[in-house]
């Protein structure tokens, strides 16, 4: 079911049109999330989120506006109030969505269950649950700070635990693994391991994603090429666009 008040008052030539919208709905097509975006928000953010998310449900959304219609999502801070919060369940999410294989993808998250929220201009998904093969992927934020801005930024963070080979498998498979292709061919890791994953994303143009991933081995099986394995071992491995590189290991 679907509430609706709202109310609209026209202006005239020294005074905009005002509007109040509260609306709560309890279930819809998470693909048609994006028809509850503002008119101001950028292209590339909406192209972003109806790219982002496949299947799923909207469980509970509301939507609130205050102000001039036209200023929404009202990115000056004092012009009015925009909020959107969508409880999604049940959805595949594509990190980021339409990269080739070739130069490398981050695979998708199944069985996400979250939250889509705006506040004015900020737009944020915070996930509780989700699954990459047996990894669970938990405390995931990702962020478009302005969606009115000119040039877009999207930013990850999020936190995976599982099975260490699936998840170098995880990580071979996204661009910062084909820039170092040797990681795939000689690294070897067996046991549980968590992985940190912080991704800097533009969503305008064509500007490289910044990555910075972060592998804890708890005390795991770790064999590079041919080199005799390291048993028990203890520490990290991070890995950017260059080298990777170990820390505090033991």
């Amino acid at each position: 079911s679907t509430t609706l008040n709202l109310n609209y008052v026209i202006g005239d030539v020294k005074k905009p049109d005002f509007m109040t919208l509260d609306m709560d709905f309890a279930r819809a097509n998470l693909k048609t999330a994006h028809r509850y975006l503002p008119v101001g928000m950028g292209a590339d953010a909406k192209t972003y989120l109806t790219k982002a998310f496949d299947g799923g449900a909207i469980r509970n959304g509301n939507l609130h506006i205050k102000g001039n219609p036209s200023d929404v999502p009202f990115s000056k801070a004092g012009t009015g109030e925009f909020t959107l919060n969508l409880s999604i369940a049940d959805a595949i999410f594509h990190p980021v969505p339409g990269t080739s294989t070739e130069i490398g993808i981050w695979p998708a998250f199944n069985k996400v269950n979250g939250v889509i929220n705006m506040q004015n201009a900020n737009f944020t998904v915070d996930i509780d649950q989700a699954n990459y093969k047996q990894v669970a992927l938990s405390k995931f934020h990702a962020e478009i700070p302005n969606v009115s801005a000119k040039q877009l930024l999207l930013t990850v963070n999020g936190e995976a635990q599982g099975d260490a080979p699936q998840l170098l498998d995880y990580l071979f498979a996204s661009p910062v693994g084909k820039k170092q292709i040797e990681l795939e061919r000689n690294l070897k890791v067996t046991g549980p391991t968590n992985l940190n994953l912080g991704l800097k994303i533009p969503l305008t143009g064509n500007g490289e994603i910044n990555t910075d991933v972060l592998l804890s081995f708890p005390g795991n099986r770790v064999q590079w090429a041919n080199l005799p394995p390291l048993d028990n071992l203890k520490g990290k491995m991070r890995i950017t666009e260059v080298n990777p590189e170990f820390e505090d290991i033991t």
